[in-house]
């Protein structure tokens, strides 16, 4: 990862006031840990898109809403389903490579 991709993840991190994801930023720069090497895979949309190198949270809620990925493998939800608003993580490892097939086989 070089400067100009830390310094737009730090003011996209900026931007959202996403205490986590300043950690996981801070710690990357700092050399604490590196964000390419996460310890878990599930992260919320705040976190993921950071790993994923994703502009929004929509980028993973979209193709979620379209019945594109598949729960219990590219997502979960982690509150009751009849909860008033749900709340997902995304599996990190297998969203990466379900972003590297074409754009048409998604």
């Amino acid at each position: 990862m070089d400067e100009f991709q830390v310094r737009e993840i730090v003011e996209k991190v900026l931007v959202e006031k996403s205490p986590s994801v300043i950690k996981l930023v801070l710690g990357e720069m700092l050399g604490v840990n590196k964000i390419t090497t996460q310890q878990r895979q599930w992260y919320p949309a705040k976190e993921a898109i950071v790993f994923l190198e994703l502009d929004s949270e929509d980028d993973l809620h979209r193709p979620r809403r379209d019945n594109r990925l598949k729960e219990g493998i590219h997502y979960r939800q982690t509150n009751s389903p009849d909860a008033g608003v749900p709340r997902f993580q995304y599996h990190v490892g297998n969203m990466k490579q379900w972003l590297q097939r074409p754009a048409a086989k998604r």
